[in-house]
């Protein structure tokens, strides 16, 4: 089972938001996958390809029956405002 995520899919997601006018910061090291950023207008993009075996889902979820363990593979992205004063939660 291939496990790697593929680069070529984040650099084809930031690439579209390059051609809108954003900014790539360089690639940056996630225990997950493959992760970059765009930024503009003070605002801050991450594009994360990942993937996981069952056997690292099931180790990050010991909650969840065997059963309903599944390989995870994604494109996911999180976007947040740089000069945002709202408190972040601690847990």
């Amino acid at each position: 089972m291939k496990t790697e995520p593929v680069r070529e899919t984040v650099k084809a997601f930031v690439a579209v938001f390059k051609d809108r006018g954003w900014h790539a910061t360089d690639e940056m090291p996630d225990p997950l996958g493959v992760s970059l950023a765009v930024d503009k207008d003070g605002w801050s993009l991450a594009v994360l390809a990942g993937a996981l075996s069952k056997k690292q889902v099931a180790a990050m979820n010991p909650a969840l029956p065997a059963a309903q363990v599944k390989e995870f593979r994604a494109v996911s992205t999180a976007g947040f405002r740089r000069d945002c004063t709202a408190p972040t939660p601690t847990p």
